[in-house]
């Protein structure tokens, strides 16, 4: 998920945290209370996977020599 999110952003909606467990959030300055509202977050697009056509002919050449090295047995023939 954490890789997804930098590569193709994320938002995150307003939503309401209660408490489960506890009486009260609390604050160093003694504030307390029983719920609270997040406001929504956006995380921006950070993309760090590109792929140019070079690679995508890489990833497709390395996937067909593993499943021919593999498959071989059978006598697969590649569609054209």
């Amino acid at each position: 998920m954490y890789a997804a999110t930098h590569q193709l952003g994320w938002r995150a909606k307003p939503y309401e945290i209660r408490l489960h467990n506890k009486k009260a959030l609390a604050w160093a300055s003694g504030h307390s209370v029983r719920k609270v509202n997040h406001p929504g977050s956006e995380i921006p697009t950070r993309p760090f996977l590109a792929l140019e056509d070079r690679d995508e002919r890489e990833v497709m050449e390395t996937v067909e020599a593993y499943l021919r090295s593999s498959l071989g047995r059978w006598h697969i023939k590649p569609v054209s």
